[in-house]
């Protein structure tokens, strides 16, 4: 063992409607659940509060999202309110050419799905590992993601919405796995006023980083 496990809880706050949309037949549809997920308030304070501790990491970070769609709102979040990682985000799924997924591969943050990034694949430097938002069930999956990280002192973190029955049933069902490969276990749950609040420091830290932007017209003024 030599990656430590860390749950972190916290819930997306749906709506009745938003719920009925994310179930079916069968369950939860992921690939709808995702795309509600990443436009929710709640998640936008949670990837503040992880991309604020990946940039101050050395190393890099791969992010688990469940669609290709989610990705790249993803990326164009980190890129509006992070513009230190403007062309240091990859994208390794099949959005990317196959000649400029290694490229991909060395960006500070990378996003992928669990079919992308799969079970042998190894990236140089990766230090921590994200399961944001991509709910699954499978053990296998759950070593194999956990298997990303190769280094000592490494980290797999694993974002659980508690608002769906479905999404905490995956959690509790592959537990024993993280058990059985992590060095340690934590759980971490994060309420809604503290999600908020730590969210809202750092969306206003963030805020007062960026640089001014100067208008054409209003150039003489800054010369």
């Amino acid at each position: 063992p030599h990656t430590a496990y860390v749950g972190i809880k916290y819930n997306s706050n749906p709506s009745p409607m938003d719920i009925s949309n994310c179930l079916g037949q069968y369950g939860l549809k992921r690939s709808t659940y995702t795309d509600y997920l990443v436009q929710q308030p709640n998640f936008e304070y949670m990837l503040y509060i992880i991309t604020d501790m990946a940039i101050k990491k050395p190393g890099k970070s791969l992010w688990y999202i469940g669609t290709n769609r989610s990705i790249i709102y993803v990326r164009d979040w980190l890129y509006a309110h992070y513009p230190i990682l403007i062309g240091n985000v990859g994208i390794y799924t099949t959005l990317t050419p196959k000649e400029m997924k290694q490229n991909e591969l060395n960006k500070k943050i990378i996003l992928s799905t669990t079919k992308s990034a799969g079970a042998a694949m190894d990236i140089k430097g990766l230090v921590e590992t994200v399961n944001l938002a991509q709910p699954f069930r499978s053990k296998v999956l759950a070593q194999q993601t956990f298997g990303r990280t190769r280094g000592d002192n490494t980290v797999y973190k694993d974002i659980v919405d508690t608002a769906f029955s479905q999404t905490r049933a995956y959690y509790n069902y592959k537990k024993p796995v993280f058990s059985k490969y992590a060095t340690e276990c934590k759980e971490v749950i994060l309420r809604n006023n503290e999600l908020k609040e730590r969210g809202e420091a750092i969306k206003e830290k963030q805020a007062n980083l960026r640089p001014a932007i100067i208008f054409e017209d209003d150039r003489d003024k800054y010369l």
